[in-house]
């Protein structure tokens, strides 16, 4: 069964049991990023903890978090983007990541560990990346992960997606 919205990555089982289908090229729509991936439209090419550097003195031009959050999300794009032209990805709310939380994310030269059942089950952790209006400057880092269940509701939670799009005929 297939949901508005949801794109063709995801099945609807039951109102609270949804599982991601089985990896398919041909699949195009929409779903959640994946840690790797968060971490790498966060760094937008720079080895250091925030795309502009690491020092919190630049941080309130780029990030909406606790000291110039008025303490409220702000609309996107209010502050300067990083250099892939992705705004708010330090601060603003944390973005849920597709991968189950673990203690140790995968090396960087190595596939995140995949959740085998593919079920969101409300009861397994997931990643979140990119910290929130109401934490202070030390979680806006791009190597800052945090966790929830699926089932947590908050106002300094939200999401991201990634579109999958099909490779050109040759």
């Amino acid at each position: 069964q297939m949901t508005k919205g949801l794109g063709e990555h995801y099945v609807i089982e039951a109102p609270e049991q949804v599982r991601m289908r089985e990896s398919d090229s041909t699949l195009t729509g929409y779903r959640l990023p994946s840690e790797v991936e968060m971490e790498f439209a966060t760094r937008a090419g720079t080895v250091t903890s925030r795309y502009h550097g690491q020092t919190d003195e630049l941080l309130p031009k780029y990030a909406c978090y606790q000291s110039n959050s008025s303490e409220h999300t702000w609309p996107v794009g209010s502050l300067k983007p990083n250099d892939l032209g992705f705004f708010d990805m330090h601060g603003n709310a944390w973005a849920w990541c597709q991968d189950t939380y673990q203690i140790q994310p995968a090396p960087a030269n190595q596939a995140a560990q995949a959740d085998e059942s593919g079920e969101i089950d409300g009861k397994t952790s997931r990643v979140l990346r990119g910290g929130s209006w109401n934490f202070n400057s030390a979680f806006a880092r791009a190597v800052f992960r945090y966790s929830f269940h699926p089932s947590v509701r908050n106002i300094n939670l939200g999401f991201r997606v990634v579109r999958e799009l099909r490779p050109p005929s040759l």
